[in-house]
């Protein structure tokens, strides 16, 4: 048979891992093939014999890849399942804990008593590693001991020195196996946090731990390890690639094999092993159908004719001819002639409930045991919920492996496409107002909990809703208003990243597009997103269009109108267009009055935009008259906001400064930052915008307050660079900033410093791959590596290389000089197992330029 060929390969492969720095394995073939089916069966056949022996799927990992960071669930679920043998990862565990800690303070503030009774400390006291306390307790038990001292390292800031030197003092007051570790190794181990200024700097090293501990726990161990991933095609982005994941693959570990299923080859690396499933031949299909007792030969010949030897059709045949032999002999004219018909065939096999159960479960993206049961209740198919590890054995269902200990199915995609297409639409939509209240719920118990996978669940609440409804019914109005409502109040608290892609999501949708008055609401709530992130020709495209949309349902007069004319206002007055501010700021001032009373919170902001503007014009008593007047409705009505205030304290905080008045600013602003923080949060962009100005006034109250300006102003770029973009106005503004106080303080190489982050930063999030973006690029990185600042050269470096690998091909020198640079980084923080193949190609690269003498090949700027 075919799969003992694929076996002998892989066995094979295994045998002389060692001879091989890199191993790797490429399954490819077409969907429907079997590579599911072959992934799971190696898998089984090596588990047994290989601890360090896992399975990805990566089609259950990235259903929701728009709103979630795939590095992190990858990783964890490698983790989760290499827990179960006891593979110690130590470095990678506590570096996983110290991004937690800091990607999500409030996991640091669980108190001991929350742990509810479980003795955590005494368990992570007597553990010998990380290990241990990973496979004794689940993140929520370990946190409120282990994080109690990680939140220590992260919370003034991350890591350096003293933050390596708090981590040390924390494990050796907690454990002696940890802090012996720690001296002996996880110190060195662990060198790159040193890098780290932010979370996300740390997640960006966690393959890397990831790889390392692997290598070194898999040669202590004198074990070889093997890592499958199926449906490899789902992490790639638009371009056809993952970066992160093709780094983690290519990490030199002479212990591991990857084994890879794919539709296409690889040939991001040149030591991968390309081996295409073929489709089963007509005596392969035949020894099949024999094993199964389907010995007819001209319903054989039909079968295997039909199936032209793709596994999934074939078995789907079988199935058939299984379902028919319950109830009576099966004839040849049961059976599919080609493949268009073997799924139409196999519905015609089912008795009414089992189809009408496979077409319930066709709805759901993913089930567990819980929906399924509540579904067949739910739809009068009580039968089967006794039969679920019938149902789940089946041909047609795949696990989805998210987390070790979460259990989840889905259809196999051609019959989940199928089944789509040919069920009662009045069961289709049942079924999917049952799903989108499930999904409505689960957004409510987890919103408070995780705010991404409450995004996952608002996702899915509005999938279930746009798909399958009508949009003029009242039940549809009603979900998707309370989703809208809910991407408000994501929106108030400044998490406008994550909700960008939703309503992007969302605005794709032909039958919510064709819905007027949904498109101009969503349009407008995402103009504000796209307006807070800097991006302002996305948003001013997008606010015109709602602006247009609601005048078209004649609606120009409504709240919602006014809404968008404020937000116009705002992005018009930023733009300089000062005519076109004042006119839509006196609009929206115009229809709040007229609907909502003179003295409406919603009014307040209008007249805080007119200060605004009337403040950039110079007319200053205007301006105090308006925020004097929004003030007082603010702090007088009982339904204002604290960000509606916060925002108007701002405004009057600099109409303060503009005359001279410091500290009344200054007490302005640390009420109005007050608000913010306690409100929403510290990455809000009025809490960056607060920041800021005190660094301003402090700077401004004279040489005794200037240690506090730096620092306000540092606290602000920090933030401003991590949660808006390295390219957004705000932070090109505290760069110039920043550069022009240095000067003041005869500080000119920190003030150099930042005008040339300046410069760089200035059209970064506008660039095309060109040779001319890679080398900037490339330049960038080389004076981030220059000063020590490894973590932030080094994915500069590399974006380089991939725009050069992909525009210059891999044969130019410039291609070189970039792994050449990137060789050199990695050996200046020890890296040399990834440093040496990068040498080489860099220099196999050169050799074949000097052989060429091509003098379209030379290099476009010489790097040291």
């Amino acid at each position: 048979m075919v799969e003992i060929t694929y076996q002998a390969q892989l066995q094979k492969k295994l045998a002389c891992i060692e001879n091989q720095g890199q191993n790797i394995l490429c399954y490819y073939g077409r969907s429907g093939i079997g590579k599911t089916e072959l992934s799971k069966s190696l898998f089984k056949l090596l588990k047994p014999n290989y601890p360090a022996c896992l399975w990805l799927d990566g089609e259950g990992i990235f259903d929701f890849e728009s709103v979630r960071k795939p590095v992190e669930p990858v990783l964890m679920q490698m983790r989760s399942q290499l827990s179960k043998n006891r593979v110690n990862l130590r470095s990678f565990d506590l570096a996983y804990l110290i991004y937690r800690a800091a990607a999500n303070p409030l996991i640091a503030t669980i108190s001991l008593e929350a742990a509810k009774g479980k003795n955590a400390a005494e368990k992570l006291k007597n553990a010998l590693d990380l290990t241990d306390a990973f496979v004794q307790m689940n993140f929520g038990d370990l946190a409120p001991v282990l994080l109690e001292g990680v939140f220590e390292v992260v919370k003034n800031g991350l890591p350096g020195g003293k933050a390596i030197a708090t981590l040390g003092w924390f494990l050796m007051q907690h454990s002696e196996g940890l802090y012996k570790w720690w001296i002996e190794r996880g110190n060195e181990d662990l060198r790159e946090l040193n890098d780290c200024i932010s979370p996300y700097d740390i997640l960006e090293k966690l393959p890397l731990f990831f790889a390392r501990d692997l290598q070194n726990y898999l040669r202590s161990a004198g074990e070889a390890g093997v890592i499958f991933i199926d449906g490899y095609d789902k992490f790639l982005d638009a371009s056809g690639r993952c970066n992160w994941l093709e780094k983690l693959i290519s990490y030199k570990n002479s212990k591991l094999l990857w084994v890879i299923f794919s539709q296409q080859k690889l040939n991001f690396i040149d030591t991968v092993e390309n081996v295409p499933i073929v489709p089963l031949t007509t005596a392969e299909c035949q020894i099949i159908l024999s094993e199964k007792g389907i010995n007819d030969p001209e319903i054989c010949q039909t079968i295997i004719q039909a199936s032209q030897g793709v596994r999934f059709h074939l078995n789907l045949s079988i199935q058939t001819w299984l379902d028919i032999s319950k109830k009576r002999q099966p004839q040849v004219e049961d059976f599919a002639r080609n493949l268009s018909e073997v799924l139409r065939k196999q519905d015609a096999a089912w008795e009414p409930d089992e189809l009408r159960m496979w077409q319930v479960l066709s709805n759901c993206r993913t089930w567990n045991q819980e929906i399924f049961n509540e579904l067949m209740v739910q739809f009068k198919l009580e039968k089967w919920q006794n039969q679920f590890a019938k149902i789940i054995a089946s041909e047609y269902v795949e696990e989805v492996n998210v987390k070790v200990d979460v259990n989840l199915w889905r259809l196999h995609p051609l019959m989940y496409q199928h089944l789509q297409l040919n069920q009662p639409e009045d069961l289709r939509l049942l079924v999917n107002s049952w799903l989108g209240n499930y999904y409505q719920l689960e957004y409510q118990k987890i919103k408070t909990q995780s705010l991404e996978l409450a995004a996952t669940a608002l996702i899915e609440t509005i999938y279930h809703t746009l798909d399958y409804y009508t949009l003029e019914s009242e039940q549809s109005e009603i979900r998707i208003n309370w989703c809208l409502q809910e991407i408000t109040a994501l929106q108030q608290q400044g998490k406008h990243r994550i909700i960008v892609p939703i309503l992007e999501y969302v605005l794709e949708n032909p039958s919510f597009t064709n819905n007027g008055k949904w498109a101009a609401l969503t349009g407008t709530l995402l103009g504000k997103s796209l307006k807070v992130m800097g991006d302002n020709d996305r948003a001013l495209k997008t606010l015109e269009t709602a602006r247009s949309q609601w005048q078209t349902l004649d609606l120009s007069e409504s709240l919602e109108a006014a809404t968008v004319e404020l937000e116009l206002a705002g992005l018009y007055h930023r733009m300089n267009r000062t005519f076109d501010a004042d006119k839509a700021s006196d609009r929206a001032l115009s229809i709040r009055t007229k609907l909502l009373g003179k003295n409406s919170p919603e009014v307040a902001e209008a007249l805080n935009s007119q200060a605004e503007i009337a403040a950039s014009q110079g007319y200053y008593r205007q301006a105090v008259n308006y925020c004097d007047r929004a003030l007082k409705i603010l702090q007088s009505h009982p339904d204002t906001q604290p960000l509606q205030l916060a925002q108007v304290k701002f405004t009057a905080a600099w109409l303060n400064v503009y005359n001279n008045n410091l500290d009344a600013a200054e007490r302005l602003l640390q009420e109005a930052l007050e608000m913010v923080v306690s409100a929403a949060s510290e990455e809000h962009p009025l809490a960056i915008s607060c920041q800021a100005s005190l660094g301003d006034i402090y700077q401004q109250m004279g040489s005794h307050q200037y240690q506090k300006a730096f620092d306000r102003y540092s606290i602000a770029l920090d933030a401003s660079e991590e949660y808006l973009g390295i390219s957004h106005w705000q932070t090109l503004n505290l760069l110039k900033a920043l550069a022009s106080f240095c000067r003041k303080l005869g500080e000119y190489e920190k003030a150099e410093e930042f005008t040339t982050r300046h410069n760089d930063n200035v059209g970064i999030g506008d660039w095309e791959e060109t040779a001319e973006f890679a080398m900037k690029l490339n330049n960038i990185a080389f004076s981030l590596w220059q000063k020590g600042e490894y973590g932030k050269a080094e994915p500069m470096f590399n974006q380089a290389l991939q725009i050069r690998l992909k525009v210059q091909r891999e044969e130019h020198p410039d291609t070189a000089s970039s792994l050449n640079n990137l060789a050199e980084l990695y050996k200046s923080q020890g890296r040399y197992d990834e440093a040496e193949p990068m040498y080489n190609q860099a220099l196999q690269i050169w050799l074949k330029v000097l052989e060429k003498n091509d003098p379209d090949t030379r290099p476009t700027a010489l790097q040291p």
